[in-house]
C-alpha cells in the first residue's frame, strides 16, 4: 500500500505569461505541481477541475478582469481551506483580510515554497 501523498497543486493567476512561464521553469523538481492561469476566468476553469491546495493570485491583472484581492475573496467562499497569497509590486500592499497573505512580486522561488510550507503547517500528516 503506497501511502505517498501527492504534490499539492498550486495555483497561479498573473497576466503576464513570460512570468509565468519563467515560475515553471523554476518550480521544476520542486515538491509541488504548479498550475497557471492568465485571467480569472481560466482561473476558475482550474479550481474546478483541480484540487487546489495554494493560489496565488496578481493584484493587477489585465483591463477587463477582476483585481487579484477581489478573485482571491470569490475563492475564500469557494475553498476557504485554500492558503490565498495576493502578488502585488506596489509598496503600498492592499489590506487583504480572510487571512490572505502577501508575497512580493516579482515572486522569486523562496517565496513560493514559504507558501507552500504554510500548507504543510496547516494540514497535519496522518
Amino acid at each position: 500500500m503506497n501511502l505517498a501523498r501527492s504534490p499539492p497543486v498550486v495555483l497561479v493567476l498573473d497576466d503576464h505569461a513570460l512570468l509565468l512561464s519563467a515560475l515553471r521553469r523554476l518550480v521544476r523538481g520542486q515538491p509541488v505541481r504548479l498550475v497557471t492561469a492568465e485571467t480569472t476566468s481560466e482561473a476558475f476553469a482550474v479550481l474546478d477541475r483541480e484540487a487546489v491546495a495554494v493560489v496565488v493570485s496578481d493584484y493587477q491583472l489585465g483591463s477587463g478582469d477582476l483585481d487579484g484581492l477581489t478573485f482571491l475573496r470569490l475563492v475564500h467562499a469557494q475553498r476557504p481551506n485554500a492558503l490565498l497569497f495576493l502578488s502585488t509590486g506596489t509598496t503600498a500592499a492592499p489590506q487583504a483580510g480572510l487571512g490572505i497573505g502577501v508575497l512580493p512580486k516579482p515572486m522569486v522561488l523562496e517565496d513560493l515554497m514559504r507558501a507552500v510550507a504554510g500548507l504543510e503547517e496547516a494540514v497535519p500528516s496522518p
